[in-house]
């Protein structure tokens, strides 16, 4: 992965104190959390997605995190995969693209979301409008 070796880099070439191995390190573990957001009446709060089921119909998550996290009070739940919102750096597996049919079944990385702004300035995310932002590392 990118950021890993980012960190390897930066720690040879700047040392494990520095702030760009610090800035790098903090970006690789929270990519690493794979955070989700999931969209049901009776669950709320973040998750952690841990694997695609189905063919990548269904996604299996862990939570809701708690600060500190305390996986013991966690539970698991499979969720269908259009019930949440993953964070940046979350791995995906599009399906049900029409416009860009080519990339259903490919695996990539959320990178951002495309969200929408209230008159408040507040954001959300409308699952049925807006869109994640994926980087996919195969080039086909």
């Amino acid at each position: 992965m990118l950021l890993s070796k980012l960190v390897d880099i930066s720690r040879r070439t700047h040392g494990h104190e520095h702030r760009s191995t610090k800035a790098a390190m903090s970006v690789l573990t929270s990519a690493r959390e794979r955070k989700v957001v999931v969209r049901l009446e009776d669950v709320s709060g973040w998750f952690q997605a841990l694997r695609y089921e189905n063919e990548g119909d269904e996604c299996v998550v862990q939570g809701p995190i708690a600060d500190p996290r305390n996986d013991d009070e966690e539970e698991l739940f499979s969720v269908d995969s259009t019930d949440i919102i993953p964070f940046p750096g979350t791995p995906v597996v599009c399906h049900g693209l029409q416009k860009a049919a080519y990339l259903n079944g490919k695996v990539g990385d959320v990178r951002d979301l495309d969200v929408k702004e209230k008159e408040d300035g507040s954001k959300y995310f409308d699952m049925d409008v807006d869109r994640c932002v994926v980087h996919f590392e195969d080039k086909s």
